[in-house]
């Protein structure tokens, strides 16, 4: 495992994904950050994601790097 700049890890032990269309699934959206790092990582490896899918978006995110999210539940802030 490597560390980029924004202190998130990312493996090289993913299957192939050069011409591929890809999911990503995540538990939950807080910063969007590690989600954005892994659609720079699969458009690098010339794969195109096709949408991020999380159980929880804490944000109310609509896209992330241009790639459509689908949350299970949104969830919003209560004063």
């Amino acid at each position: 495992s490597r560390h980029s700049s924004r202190g998130t890890a990312s493996s090289g032990n993913f299957s192939k994904v050069t011409g591929k269309r890809c999911i990503i699934v995540d538990d939950c959206i807080t910063t969007g950050n590690t989600l954005a790092e892994i659609v720079t990582y699969l458009r690098r490896h010339k794969a195109h994601p096709a949408g991020i899918c999380v159980l929880f978006d804490k944000r109310g995110v609509r896209e992330i790097e241009g790639v459509p999210v689908y949350p299970l539940f949104s969830v919003k802030r209560i004063d």
